[in-house]
């Protein structure tokens, strides 16, 4: 990788903030001050979320031409754009750039939920120093992808340098997670990532990593013509339902928490309603439990982020000691997407008569 010098001998930053971000074990733990939390909730009051990541790039048309027309991104606007002489507005105060500096910008919005904006500063006399992936302040992009491969060779045919991959992770936290780098136009790295639907990472916290929902609606598909996409969801919501049925069974409070949306509505087979507050404190009140509970012939149909599990089940219940006769029912459960995670929102049961 070669790079331009600077009469300055001063690095212009990357990367102001990178829309992925790794964190080594060791510094997540100096950092937490105070219990673990989900991630979800940013401690800014009034936060709503990350409203964008900064990349600070050498030529602004030029890195424009390659989000849009190689990563598919679209401009939301520009400002203030260089004449054609290279004239152009000062940077603002507040900054902490260069005062000799004159900028331009664009905003672009990439996928479902980044935008990404896009710096130029320009320093009269000054080349500007395009520093290595080691360097200081420098950030990266990466994009979570269905198949790493077929990425790749996407990027290759768009003349995107490919860096030597890709990689699976053979252990740790991230085990089985493959990684693939590429370098943009300007030479800063970018990376694609393919996750396993399960990692090690999870039996540690009850964080979760985002993950967007299939791109695909499944529903208008065949068995055999089901993307690859939709059956690795299709994984992830029977594993759900199964962990919040012996999340019942084992009276594991939090993961109820974690796995059920707080508004969820639950309609027994009796004809009862609770939410998931309302059943969490009756299951903690009482000392009733289950002998067994298994789940038969579970179906997921997904209408974009929402998935419909149909199924049976029965259980043996016990009571204040008593074995009670076994229950048979079917039961219609509702999950959605929100917040890069699946919850379940709804739940009804309906008893099966007993068979003479």
């Amino acid at each position: 990788m070669k790079s331009a010098t600077s009469s300055s001998g001063s690095p212009a930053a990357v990367g102001a903030l990178a829309a992925t971000l790794l964190f080594t074990p060791v510094l997540a733990q100096a950092q937490t001050a105070t219990p673990p939390t989900t991630g979800e909730r940013i401690a800014i009051p009034g936060a709503r979320a990350v409203d964008h990541a900064g990349f600070t790039v050498p030529d602004l048309e030029r890195a424009v031409a390659f989000f849009t027309g190689v990563l598919g991104a679209a401009v939301l606007w520009r400002s203030d754009p260089f004449t054609a002489d290279g004239r152009g507005p000062k940077a603002p105060a507040g900054l902490n750039a260069d005062p000799r500096a004159l900028v331009g910008l664009a905003m672009l919005r990439l996928g479902p939920n980044v935008h990404i904006e896009l710096i130029e500063y320009r320093i009269p006399g000054v080349t500007p120093v395009i520093p290595l992936a080691s360097g200081v302040n420098v950030g990266h992009l990466a994009f979570d992808v269905d198949d790493i491969q077929a990425a790749g060779a996407y990027l290759r045919s768009k003349n995107v340098e490919m860096l030597e991959g890709p990689r699976r992770n053979a252990s740790g936290p991230n085990e089985g997670q493959d990684s693939w780098f590429f370098l943009t136009p300007w030479a800063v790295t970018m990376e694609l990532i393919q996750r396993p639907d399960i990692m090690a990472y999870q039996r540690d916290t009850s964080a979760r990593l985002f993950k967007a929902p299939p791109r695909t609606n499944a529903a208008q598909f065949s068995p055999a013509s089901v993307p690859t996409s939709f059956k690795s969801a299709e994984k992830e919501i029977l594993r759900l339902d199964e962990e919040r049925v012996q999340a019942v069974v084992r009276r594991d409070f939090a993961a109820l928490e974690r796995l059920m949306a707080p508004e969820c509505v639950m309609v027994e087979s009796a004809g009862t309603s609770v939410t998931t507050p309302e059943f969490i404190v009756n299951l903690k009140a009482s000392s009733d439990g289950f002998d067994t509970f298994v789940i038969d012939e579970n179906r997921v149909r997904f209408y974009g982020t929402t998935a419909v599990v149909t199924g049976r089940y029965h259980n043996v219940r016990r009571v204040k000691g008593v074995l009670q006769p076994e229950k048979r029912a079917r039961h219609l459960r509702v999950w959605a997407f929100a917040d890069g995670h699946w919850r379940m929102v709804s739940h009804q049961a309906t008893e099966i008569a007993a068979t003479p």
